[in-house]
């Protein structure tokens, strides 16, 4: 009985240990602090907590929130979960802590816990699995990709955080190539193609950007396997094999994501659809790839200093994974490019640099991809495509690692392994979470139990129209009443003039009486029927 419980403790030190520091080093605030502070900003964070929300209490049938299309915001505008990300699949980790009583933004720590454990656990998974890896060099191949750089530097916008999906997709398609080689393909590849098609579905309903991101990273690998005479052979056996279970995988993927689409396209309707010039600041530059952003603890001195002083959007721009990560993961994976996995995996991360990369004089194949590739155009911080550089960055450094088993190279392999892991790290930005609630809560008091809806306008000098918009929001809830208030990705027809709802003069506060008025008027509502809040009456 020791031998083997031996066995299994070191087998489970390497991803337990490396799990715990990543969690300490990308969480540190909320960790130390009780979970009193919150990781990231009041703004984005407030937002994307709400949207979870919404989904819980549309899931619990709450009386506001029974539209999963139409919270109560922007009242009465239907389909404004349209607006943004809908994060319907990352519902099933968030709402397992608020049935278990703990508050929304207590809930949405926790859930961005579960996520980077999950992200870390399925690379863990697929790395060890598909490459027969060690469980230490699997763990740091499985750190650089839950807590690598271009993800920390992007917890502020935290819909980007859940990639697990994407990793069982990965992994659907590495069973279904083993499969095949194993001739046992007849049972199992339908499996593994409906897994594939599943697991795009999911990471499409949990962040739309990391879904389609994914989509595109899959049709461009597809035409790099075509490039390799043994993967094109396998792929076209697969395909006059499993033709018709291909088809009802794609059909069944299309139905369930039919709705989302449908939905979509009905906002992009209403609010417009984008133009390239939205994009071409978030494109990333050349040494975009390169850099870590200010907050990082080993490059943070190159933010002040030529070529990244100038990147147009920084902290969209920060897409570097460290000096020394980038050496060691580029020339490790150059050194097994004749597996045809990694080859892949090389040219798909190389192709899709080119594409995306904003060139001098303001060129970039991107502008053909935005308006040619379906979807694309919904794509406004294209830099956010290098959080796939994350997962050949895993494959290279578990490769690394495994190189150096012999024992004259095991430490120099560990300590150059653990040098790229302290590249990633940053130092954390947090906001106290309780004052926040005691300004809802008192914002919630003042509005009158028989008001259909409320428009809330807040003196203040030192804070931004935005968060007043997310403190209606979360009285609307807490009070049970809808609010003409909201803050989106987009925003309704004839809300403009109701944006900045901050109070500084007398004149904003005529300002916003009209604007209310005329919200009334365009969409029909009865003449004074939505109660003010912080904004004087006729």
């Amino acid at each position: 009985m020791a031998r083997p419980l031996n066995t299994l403790l070191r087998r489970l030190a390497p991803p337990l240990l490396l799990l715990a520091l990543g969690l300490t080093a990308a969480f540190y605030p909320t960790l130390f602090s009780g979970f009193h502070r919150m990781q990231n900003d009041p703004g984005d964070t407030r937002h994307l907590n709400y949207i979870l929300e919404h989904d819980y209490l549309w899931l619990t049938r709450a009386r506001l929130d029974r539209d999963l299309w139409s919270p109560p915001i922007f009242y009465p505008v239907p389909n404004a979960a349209a607006y943004t990300e809908l994060l319907l699949g990352a519902l099933p980790f968030y709402a397992p802590w608020r049935l278990m009583r703990f508050a929304p933004d207590t809930s949405f720590q926790l859930w961005m816990f579960t996520v980077s454990i999950l992200n870390f656990g399925a690379m863990y998974w697929l790395i060890r699995r598909c490459f027969a890896l060690s469980t230490l060099a699997s763990s740091l191949g499985a750190f650089l990709f839950a807590f690598g750089s271009p993800r920390l530097n992007q917890l502020n916008h935290q819909f980007l955080l859940p990639q697990f999906f994407t990793v069982l997709a990965l992994f659907s398609i590495a069973l279904l190539f083993r499969a095949h080689a194993s001739g046992a393909c007849a049972r199992r590849c339908p499996l593994f193609l409906l897994g594939l098609s599943g697991a795009v579905a999911a990471q499409i309903y949990t962040s739309y950007y990391q879904g389609w991101f994914l989509v595109f990273a899959l049709a461009v690998a597809l035409g790099c396997a075509m490039l390799a005479r043994t993967l094109r052979r396998e792929l076209f056996a697969i395909i006059r094999a499993h033709l018709g279970a291909i088809a009802v995988s794609v059909s069944l993927c299309a139905a369930a994501l039919a709705p989302l689409a449908a939905h979509y396209l009905a906002a992009a309707k209403a609010v417009g659809f984008r133009r390239f010039w939205e994009a071409e600041g978030m494109l990333p530059r050349f040494q975009s790839w390169f850099y870590l952003g200010g907050e990082n603890w080993l490059y943070g001195w190159m933010a002040s200093h030529d070529p990244f002083i100038y990147l147009p959007q920084e902290w969209e721009q920060r897409l570097g994974l460290g000096v020394v990560t980038t050496a060691v993961v580029l020339w490790t994976l150059f050194q097994h490019r004749n597996r045809p996995a990694i080859r892949v995996t090389l040219m798909t991360w190389l192709v899709i640099v080119l594409t995306a990369t904003m060139y001098r004089g303001q060129i970039s194949p991107w502008k053909w991809v935005f308006h040619w590739v379906p979807g694309a155009s919904a794509i406004r911080a294209v830099c956010r495509i290098g959080m796939l550089a994350t997962i050949p960055a895993a494959f290279g450094l578990a490769l690394f690692i495994d190189r150096a088993r012999p024992s004259t190279r095991r430490w120099q392999g560990l300590a150059v392994g653990l040098f790229c892991l302290l590249e990633q790290g940053r130092r954390c930005l947090w906001y106290d979470k309780r004052p926040i609630r005691q300004q809802v809560a008192a914002l919630a008091a003042e509005i009158s139990p028989g008001c259909p809806a409320f428009y809330f306008a807040c003196a203040t000098l030192d804070r931004p129209a935005l968060e007043c918009q997310l403190d209606a929001m979360w009285a609307a809830l807490e009070a049970g009443t809808a609010t003409v208030n909201g803050y989106s990705s987009n925003n309704p027809p004839q809300f403009g003039d109701l944006t900045e709802n901050v109070i500084r003069s007398p004149a904003d506060d005529e300002r916003l009486r009209q604007a209310l008025q005329h919200w009334e008027q365009a969409y029909r509502l009865d003449p004074g029927s939505v109660c003010r809040v912080g904004l004087a009456r006729d």
